[in-house]
């Protein structure tokens, strides 16, 4: 299990569906810097079923993890979107 953990927020996800979650961030900024709008939003739906239920909202300059069961957020500004999946990656490896 990897859990992310910010301030208040707090969600997780199986070990096996990381390496899907953190591509999919990748691939989110990647597609929403060509306003690829409809292959954004399968990405972010792609993502919740990967993240435990926890939403995951693109909006402005930053990703929002959302846990919709706490009600809690966590901001993610899209130049720290690169580093969250990379530490991510590197949490599975050590596991």
């Amino acid at each position: 299990m990897l859990t992310i953990e910010a301030g208040n927020f707090k969600a997780s996800m199986a070990a096996n569906a990381a390496p899907a979650f953190s591509s999919g961030l990748r691939d989110t900024l990647k597609a929403s810097a060509t306003a690829d709008r409809e292959r954004v939003s399968q990405l972010l739906t792609d993502m919740v079923g990967a993240f435990g239920g926890t939403e995951v909202v693109r909006a402005g300059n930053h990703i929002t993890l959302r846990n919709p069961i706490a009600t809690q957020d966590f901001i993610v500004p899209k130049a720290i979107v690169p580093d969250l999946a990379d530490q991510i990656d590197r949490a599975v490896s050590a596991a």
